[in-house]
């Protein structure tokens, strides 16, 4: 923590205190917000920052009592209280009170960890609804943008955005430990987005940790990150009474209606993310943030997919699986055999330079009696129980993996149809056609496109969809294209994925069923099939219309 001859309290946290017991502005007690009427899912959340605050707060008394006695120098640094860090936050609007990380170890997040940590393994366990999913949300934009890039958004002003980081920042400043992930999205230097993500909790800080690539080492205030993310699940309005005590903002003046948003700014690439502790919904947001940098850079010739990335079984060639599902990453995950190396996971940047992959980590939900949940997880893993099954997130190698590699030889477009009309695997007729429309799933009557999948979850585009269709078509050298159904069980997506990765999938029977794929067929794998061709081809006719209206 910084020295309190350089840091003090506010007069406004006084007053907070003295109305908290819990000697914490935020309280448990405040399940509904009096200012908005608004609720808060993060209880677990909201009670392990209440008692850090109390550990905090004695830990700093302790520290007053050493410099009166002058048994600690003004000048000692340690993990946690670092000069150059403090003042680079600054620039965040945020001044901690007590401990303000960068680039935590994992013993310490995992030490400051709400949850179980395994002493033996030294990873993470989370009961369900820890991370409790929040789908109900405002989302507000500041943008110059055309309608296309406010999708789902509520246009604001750079003013209200200023304002909710400030306000946002302040609560950063006085949490009982705030932290910093400073890294990269992109491995390759030349199509990079260097990153920093502020959370209020270290659970998010490990799972920061493992997704985000590290750096070389940069001292804080000369570290100038192009994306910044100020992370707040536990994030409450300041009570009314207090506000106008102070003359400060109320919620409409920061043009926020509760505390559960997302606030963009693209004028200066920042994000703001309150009361929602999705990890998706974070790792999402720093992918659309980071990939219109990096759009914009390059000059739309490098673009950022969702996808995974495999080092086939040659050691040398590639297969990147643009919208890849749970089935595909959970095979990525389990897989123990040298038929492939996981090289990306969740987002892949595609350029002239090549494939690299743009995040470090993977996580994925397997059934609990899987042996990679006893036997696969490692020091710093995160493992939450999720309806019965077990997410886990991890790193993607324990190997040093090249920071660019080849561009694919093979590119694999998954969709989900759990009514398999599209094949278990099949190889695609054109190829670009496929990508403009972004075809993600069927089952519905319209089927569900992410136009040249510019979306990330519930994001907006981060560029022109004609404009990133138009890079892939120069871009894609791959020798083979194929479609794979998305909605299998992971051990049959598994063979699939070998199939691929040792170009055993030659040795497939091909049988022409649509205009915009085939079905490759034989004894290695097990496909459903319709029993009525008549439905069957009315159901592919369907889909070649819903694919042809999203061009």
């Amino acid at each position: 923590m910084m020295k309190p001859s350089s840091r003090q309290t506010k007069k406004i946290l006084k007053i907070l205190l003295s109305n908290n017991n819990s000697k914490c502005f935020y309280s448990t007690k405040a399940a509904v917000n009096t200012t908005t009427g608004s609720s808060n899912n993060n209880s677990v959340l909201i009670s392990h920052l209440v008692n850090q605050t109390k550990i905090m707060e004695e830990a700093r008394q302790k520290y007053d009592e050493k410099i009166r006695e002058q048994k600690v120098a003004l000048s000692d640094e340690r993990e946690g209280d670092q000069s150059t860090h403090n003042w680079s936050l600054g620039k965040c609007q945020i001044f901690p009170i007590y401990d303000a990380y960068r680039n935590a170890s994992v013993d310490t997040l995992l030490a400051k960890s709400f949850g179980e940590v395994d002493k033996e393994k030294q990873t993470l366990k989370l009961k369900e609804n820890n991370l409790p999913t929040i789908t109900d949300y405002d989302k507000l934009v500041v943008t110059k943008a055309t309608d296309t890039l406010v999708k789902g958004y509520t246009p604001m002003s750079d003013k209200h955005h200023k304002r909710t980081q400030r306000e946002v920042g302040w609560y950063l400043s006085h949490v009982p430990n705030s932290f910093s992930q400073d890294g990269c999205f992109g491995a390759g230097n030349q199509i990079t987005c260097l990153v920093r993500v502020v959370t209020d909790n270290s659970v998010s800080g490990l799972f920061l940790k493992n997704m985000i690539l590290p750096i070389r080492k940069i001292v804080p205030t000369q570290y100038h990150y192009e994306t910044l993310i100020l992370h707040a699940p536990g994030f409450q309005f300041v009570p009314t009474s207090v506000v106008e005590e102070f003359h400060g903002p109320h919620p409409a003046d920061l043009g926020l209606k509760r505390t559960e948003f997302v606030f963009e700014n693209d004028n200066n690439n920042s994000t703001v993310i309150s009361g929602n502790m999705s990890t998706e919904l974070l790792l999402d947001a720093i992918a659309r943030s980071s990939a219109k940098s990096i759009f914009e850079k390059s000059k739309g010739s490098a673009i950022v997919l969702p996808s995974d990335a495999i080092i086939n079984k040659d050691g040398a060639s590639t297969t990147l699986f643009i919208n890849s599902t749970n089935s595909v990453r959970s095979a990525l995950l389990t897989n123990t055999s040298n038929d492939f190396t996981v090289y990306g996971a969740h987002y892949n940047v595609l350029s002239e330079l090549g494939l690299s992959r743009a995040v470090g980590g993977l996580y994925a939900t397997l059934d609990a009696k899987n042996e990679f949940v006893s036997n696969g997880v490692k020091k710093g893993d995160i493992v939450e129980d999720v309806n019965g099954k077990v997410r886990i997130t991890t790193r993607v190698s324990g190997k040093v993996l090249p920071n660019i590699v080849k561009a694919p030889k093979n590119i694999v477009f998954v969709v989900e149809d759990p009514n398999f009309v599209v094949p278990l695997v099949g190889k695609v007729t054109n190829p670009q056609q496929l990508f403009t429309s972004g075809l993600v799933k069927v089952g519905t009557k319209e089927g569900t496109f992410n136009k040249s999948f510019t979306e990330f979850g519930a994001q907006r585009p981060y560029a022109n969809a004609k404009e990133v269709a138009a890079t892939f078509s120069t871009l894609n050298k791959a020798d083979n294209v194929y479609i794979i159904n998305g909605a299998y069980e992971p051990s049959t997506v598994a063979k699939v994925v070998k199939l691929i990765s040792t170009g055993e999938v030659k040795s497939l029977k091909e049988e022409k069923t649509s205009s915009l794929f085939t079905s490759l067929t034989g004894s290695q794998i097990e496909s459903k099939s319709w029993s009525d061709k008549q439905k069957y081809e009315s159901a592919i006719k369907q889909l070649e219309e819903n694919v042809a209206k999203n061009l």
